[in-house]
Formats: C-alpha cells, sequence, structure tokens
C-alpha cells in the first residue's frame, strides 16, 4: 500500500480543518453576495452541479415511497400475523441500527472527500479515498456476519419469559437476517457515497425507487399467499443486494476517474477518513441511541411486545419526519464541503442560514399536523389501538425545532467541524436514560415517562446547542440567524395552525381533513411567494403560459432574500 500521500501533485492537501472543530479565522458577517438558493451553483470555478432544487425533489420523491412502504408494510404485518408478530419486527430493526454503524462514518467521508477532490481536480485523492473506504468497509462487512450471529442470542432476553418458542425462532431469523442485511449494505455505502459527492442524487434515487418499489411490491405477495416474517426479512436481504448492486455499476458511470486498485489503498487516506468518520459515527451513534435505548427502556420496563409495538408506532412518525428533512439536508454536505475547499465563507454563511430557514418552512407543518391530529393518522393507519395521542404530543413538541436544524449540522460536516455536536448528543443519551427512568420507575407516568425522557434531550442538543455551533462555525451571530430564520416560517404558518386545531375542535370525521386540507390550500399561495425562488416561479408560470404574471413576480423568497 503506498504511504506516500502528499508527494505527488495530485495527492490531497492537508484538510486543516480535521482537528475537533477547529474554526479558522473568518471575516465578521457582512450581508455581501447573494445567498445560494435551491437552484444555484455558485462558484465561478465549481464543477457543474446538478440544480439542488431537483436533488431535494429526487430525495424526497424516493422517501415518500420509503414512507408509503413503512406504513404499508406494518399494517399489513398486523393485520396477517399480528401484533405481537410486529413487535418482532421493530425489534429486529433495533438491532439493525447498531450493525449499521460498523461503517465508522466511513460513507459521510467518502461523499465529503469526493465532493472536496473533485472541486480540486485532484483525481489520486479521489481514488485513495474510494479504494481505502472500500477496503474497511468490507472489513467491517465481515464483522458485521459476526454481530448478526451475536445478537441472534440476545433476542430469548428481550422477549418475555412466557413467549411461544416459534415465535423466538421467528424473532432470531428475521434479526439474522435484517443484521446480514445491514453488513451487506456497508462496502455498498461507498457507490452510494460516491453517487452524492458527485451531488447526482437523481440518479441514486431512481435506484432507490426501483429497489423498494420492488421489495414492497414481494412483502405484499409474500403476506398474501400466508408466507410468514423471515420470508419478508429475506426479501429485504435481496433487494439490499441488487440495489448495492446498481449503485456500482452507476458510480463508476458518472466518477469514470475511479480506478478500483489495491495500489491507491493508503494508510494517511485511511487516519483521515476515520478521523472525519469517528465524528460522524459517534453523532449518529449516540442520536441513534437515545431512540432505541428509549424504545427498549419501554419493551423491558412497560410490557412485552405489544406495548412496545403502540410506542414504536409514536416515534416511528417523528423519525420519518426526521428523516424525512435528513433527504433535503444531505443534498448540501457536498457543497458545503465544496466551498470550504474554496475558503469561501460568505457562502457558506449563506448556505448555513437558507438551508435552516427553508427546513423550518418544511418542517413546521409536519410537527403541526403530528401535534393536532396525530391520533387521526395513526388510526387511519393502524387502527384505533394503536393510538397514544399524548405520547405523540409530547414527542412531536420536543422535535419542533430539532427537525429544522439538520441543514445547519449539514453544514457542519461539509466543513468537518461536528465533533462538538457528538459530544453533546451523548450528553442528551445520559440524560435521556436517566429522565425516562425516573419517569417511568418513580413517578409511574408510563409511555408518556419514556416520551418525556426522549423529548427533553432532543430538544436540548438538537433544537438549542447544535445552531449555536453551527454558528460560531461560520462567524455568524446567533440572534442575526434567528431573525433570518424564524419569522417567515412562523407567520406563514398561523393560517395551517388555526385551521388544524379548529378542526380538532369542531368538525368530525371526515370533516377534519377537509378543514385541514382548507388550512393547506390557504397555506400553498404564502409558500409560493416565500419559498419557491423567483426563477423556478417564472420558468413554472411561464410553461403555464402565464408569462406577464411570471415577469412581475419579483417578491423576495425564503431562498434569496436578506433580512
Amino acid at each position: 500500500m503506498s504511504n506516500d500521500r502528499n508527494n505527488s501533485p495530485n495527492a490531497r492537501p492537508v484538510d486543516n480543518s480535521s482537528s475537533p472543530d477547529s474554526i479558522a479565522a473568518a471575516p465578521s458577517f457582512h450581508n455581501t453576495g447573494t445567498a445560494p438558493t435551491l437552484g444555484d451553483t455558485p462558484g465561478p470555478t465549481a464543477p457543474r452541479r446538478p440544480s439542488a432544487a431537483r436533488n431535494v425533489a429526487a430525495n424526497w420523491i424516493w422517501y415518500l415511497l420509503v414512507l408509503a412502504s413503512g406504513f404499508i408494510v406494518v399494517r399489513l404485518i398486523s393485520d396477517y400475523l399480528g401484533k405481537p408478530v410486529l413487535g418482532v419486527w421493530d425489534l429486529g430493526w433495533s438491532f439493525v441500527f447498531f450493525v449499521r454503524w460498523l461503517h465508522m462514518g466511513l460513507t459521510s467521508s467518502v461523499s465529503r472527500y469526493v465532493a472536496r477532490d473533485r472541486e480540486l481536480a485532484n483525481w489520486q485523492g479521489l481514488n485513495q479515498t474510494v479504494n481505502t473506504s472500500l477496503a474497511l468497509l468490507s472489513g467491517a462487512c465481515v464483522l458485521g456476519f459476526a454481530v448478526a450471529a451475536g445478537c441472534s442470542f440476545l433476542v430469548p432476553r428481550l422477549l418475555p419469559d412466557d413467549a411461544a418458542p416459534e415465535l423466538i425462532r421467528t424473532a432470531r431469523w428475521v434479526v439474522i437476517l435484517l443484521s446480514l442485511t445491514a453488513a451487506l449494505q456497508l462496502p455498498g455505502g461507498v457507490f452510494n457515497a460516491v453517487i452524492t459527492g458527485c451531488e447526482r442524487f437523481d440518479l441514486l434515487n431512481i435506484i432507490r425507487v426501483l429497489r423498494d418499489g420492488g421489495v414492497l411490491l414481494a412483502i405484499v405477495l409474500i403476506l398474501r399467499e400466508g408466507n410468514g416474517l423471515v420470508a419478508v426479512a429475506f426479501a429485504v436481504l435481496v433487494g439490499e443486494v441488487c440495489g448495492d448492486m446498481a449503485k456500482w455499476f452507476t458510480a463508476l458511470r458518472i466518477c469514470p476517474q475511479i480506478k478500483l486498485q489495491s495500489s491507491h489503498i493508503d494508510k494517511k487516506a485511511a487516519r483521515q477518513l476515520v478521523a472525519y468518520g469517528s465524528k460522524t459515527v459517534a453523532q449518529g451513534l449516540a442520536r441513534g441511541s437515545l431512540y432505541e435505548i428509549n424504545r427498549l427502556m419501554v419493551l423491558g420496563m412497560l410490557g412485552g411486545p405489544a406495548v412496545f409495538a403502540i410506542y414504536s408506532r409514536q416515534t416511528a412518525l417523528l423519525k420519518h419526519a426526521l428523516r424525512f428533512m435528513k433527504q433535503y439536508a444531505q443534498v448540501f454536505i457536498p457543497r458545503s464541503s465544496a466551498y470550504d475547499a474554496a475558503a469561501d465563507q460568505v457562502a457558506l454563511r449563506s448556505l448555513l442560514v437558507t438551508t435552516t430557514r427553508i427546513g423550518l418552512y418544511f418542517s413546521l407543518p409536519i410537527v403541526l399536523l403530528l401535534c393536532f391530529l396525530g391520533d387521526h393518522i395513526v388510526t387511519l393507519w393502524m387502527g384505533p389501538g394503536f393510538v397514544a395521542q399524548s405520547v405523540l404530543i409530547v414527542i412531536a413538541l420536543g422535535h419542533l425545532f430539532m427537525i429544522p436544524q439538520q441543514g445547519a449540522y449539514s453544514v457542519l460536516m461539509g466543513q468537518n467541524r461536528h465533533g462538538r455536536i457528538a459530544i453533546i448528543d451523548w450528553c442528551g443519551v445520559i440524560l435521556g436514560i436517566v429522565l425516562a427512568w425516573l419517569l417511568i420507575a418513580v413517578f409511574d407516568l408510563g409511555m408518556l415517562g419514556a416520551a418525556i425522557g426522549l423529548a427533553v434531550p432532543v430538544a436540548l442538543t438538537g433544537g438549542l446547542v447544535m445552531p449555536i455551533i453551527a454558528c460560531n462555525a461560520c462567524a455568524l451571530p446567533v440572534t442575526q440567524y434567528l431573525r433570518r430564520i424564524g419569522w417567515g416560517p412562523l407567520i406563514a404558518n398561523v393560517p395551517l395552525a388555526l385551521s388544524f386545531a379548529l378542526s380538532r375542535v369542531w368538525l368530525e370525521g371526515f370533516w377534519i381533513a377537509v378543514g385541514a386540507g382548507v388550512g393547506g390550500l390557504i397555506t400553498l399561495p404564502i409558500y409560493w411567494r416565500l419559498v419557491v425562488p423567483a426563477e423556478m416561479r417564472r420558468r413554472t408560470l411561464g410553461k403555464l403560459g402565464i408569462n406577464h404574471a411570471a415577469t412581475t413576480d419579483t417578491a423576495p423568497t425564503a431562498a434569496s432574500s436578506h433580512s
């Protein structure tokens, strides 16, 4: 393996931000230049990039399929196989979380350094990144097989003492198959990251849609034919293998400079990738552990799989909302990395404000919907036996200001300054465990106590501390940041909040949806004026033949205005 990473003209330049959250000297914030919008590709020397708006739309289209699949699959499992078996399915995915983190954060490292090396036309550095990470994650895949076997032995300890032997056998096989799926994802994640580093989220999501659509169809057929949960887990495994093969082929086509050769495996590249990835994996493990330990405390302290399934449905809605916004935010990691490589502080500050403001525009309606009408959503989804409205409201309020900050975290990841977030999140895990235990065991609050134990650390770490750290990293005053991101989304959502509240108080049944829909119709033109970039409005109206309105439409948008 080559150890000389910096002796050739194309060797990767030293990344001065690799020390934990070092903040390079930056000029004080001035409102100069134009904020990058969802459709911009700023930077005169930057490689041509696909539209960020198209990338976000592609991510969301795919995730809507994931969301629909999640709703459909769990309902089918509950209807065909019963609530205890659904709890086994949830348990299997809890183990998957821990297997997935054997990637050591390397996939985020690959995405960041691919974007950085393409910006600098550093093809040797790019090949060192890809080949070194592929070697490391192939080893992690082998370790994942062992972890999958080990996880299966823990299953009987997590099920009730009176669990049927057949349920235990099913649970073991489901845990093994889903854990193997996560292990095989590890080397395939390199090619996923190459595609995102090239900002070709459109191609990535075509693969995802075909894979997940095929798996969903297979699961529906499996359950309708009377097969069990083990066959469902096997379908997920097959779908993942097919998807990873398609990503491998696509990555090599869109980035032909990649040469898969062992001579490019490099120790210095490994250290740099692991140094960056360790921050990502530490934060991801902390945030994920907070959710999973909280759910496992419900399983262990409040009953068996049935109670666990009810609580999991409430947390699942918020996790879907969070993942939905992550699909938006992850588009900006390679862009932030490119700006950081070009030392463009103005663009980084503008990106921070723009991504968070638009994130708040999109996430606020979701949280309002879950707070006011979440019980109706759960009833429609799973039936009245799964409703726990007070639990859902508490969890949703805890995520109110955390979900929009995913853009801020993406900007920090692009700068390699996200290490402090991991430390803060691990403090949140400790707080969550202690608080949930006290509220469940001492104050006997049941699932509501578990919900508070989740909501409080999420609100403090993700909603309060993260934006402060992001502002410091971009040399942007916190008060100015809050002023520029907050007022527009809050005011724009007043009609929607009123319609949800009035619908809940005055209407029943189908008319609740009608009342909520009226609020949505009132809110849409507000968003059209404030969120959609002016150029996109002009193009859309032009295609509809409304050219006069398009040419006179000059209102500032959330993506382009400055306070």
